[in-house]
């Protein structure tokens, strides 16, 4: 058995290199929200940004992401993004 014959996506499906930022197609939103993979510590990461997020009550608000090159900070904040906005 193959990999790809383990997941519920075509992953296959080609994933776009530059992350744009304010870029508001509602089908790709919807496609890259589905097909993000929550691993546990993703999990735990958005669990905490959110329940800091609904601790606050600003419009100031800053977020530090970090991590090492490639490990996907920009897509975990497109991801955060399209959760806020709730479309």
């Amino acid at each position: 058995m193959k990999i790809k014959e383990l997941l519920r996506i075509n992953i296959e499906d080609e994933v776009p290199l530059v992350i744009k930022a304010g870029e508001q197609d509602l089908a790709v939103e919807e496609k890259e929200i589905s097909q993000y993979i929550v691993t546990h510590q993703i999990e735990r990461h958005l669990e905490t940004f959110l329940t800091n997020y609904k601790l606050l009550s600003t419009d100031r608000i800053g977020v530090w992401i970090s991590g090492f090159f490639g490990s996907g900070k920009s897509y975990f904040a497109k991801i955060i993004g399209y959760l806020l906005t709730n479309h």
